[in-house]
């Protein structure tokens, strides 16, 4: 059960009640600073999701607009396509499902729950803690080695950093577009012609 706590102290404008949203469009803009080697890696990200039941799509690109992947989540499920690789996944989600797509070994329920402000409950040991206007400040698992800190909210920006062991990821989160419904098929990706089925 996650436990929860209320941290004094708040944002000076009014940010988005984004637990409130049932369905949105975002732009993202990501950077994964590898801790070993200090490297870092930026990409851009178009995410579309939805909860209650949660779904997500991610469309990954170059800085210059060159494709990288596609992700599609539905609950615990997902499928990604790999442009570059020609590589094609299909599994449970699990901490290594973004990694050929970011170079992170990050869930893809844990950006989801961040895209709504959510405490990541699809697993045990959760901490979070909550500032004076109900918004969702940090939370973390020490078991699962894995903190997520919301660092700047302005209306229905903000900017969140994921840190585990070995990255440091930060998220942008901007241009945001509420959804009221999508085609089913968004969230499903069939084998591309030339792919090759692989296991994470």
């Amino acid at each position: 059960m996650p436990i929860v706590m209320i941290l004094l102290g708040g944002c000076s404008s009014a940010p988005l009640r984004y637990e409130k949203v049932q369905g949105a469009k975002w732009d993202a803009r990501s950077v994964v600073l590898v801790k070993k080697n200090k490297k870092s890696n930026l990409v851009h990200m178009d995410i579309l999701a939805f909860q209650a039941p949660d779904r997500m799509r991610l469309e990954v690109t170059t800085p210059m607009g060159i494709h990288l992947a596609s992700m599609a989540l539905k609950n615990d499920e997902f499928q990604v396509a790999l442009t570059r690789q020609k590589s094609y996944y299909v599994g449970r989600a699990s901490a290594k499902t973004l990694q050929p797509i970011i170079g992170a070994e990050i869930d893809p329920r844990v950006l989801l729950s961040v895209l709504f402000d959510r405490v990541p409950d699809f697993s045990q040991g959760w901490e979070c803690i909550y500032g004076e206007k109900g918004y969702l400040e940090s939370c973390k698992n020490e078991k699962e080695s894995i903190s997520i800190n919301w660092k700047h909210r302005e209306l229905a920006r903000k900017v969140v950093e994921i840190e585990t062991e070995k990255v440091n990821l930060q998220v942008s989160l901007k241009g945001y577009e509420p959804i009221d419904n999508t085609e089913a098929s968004t969230f499903e990706i069939a084998l591309p012609t030339g792919f090759k089925k692989k296991k994470l």
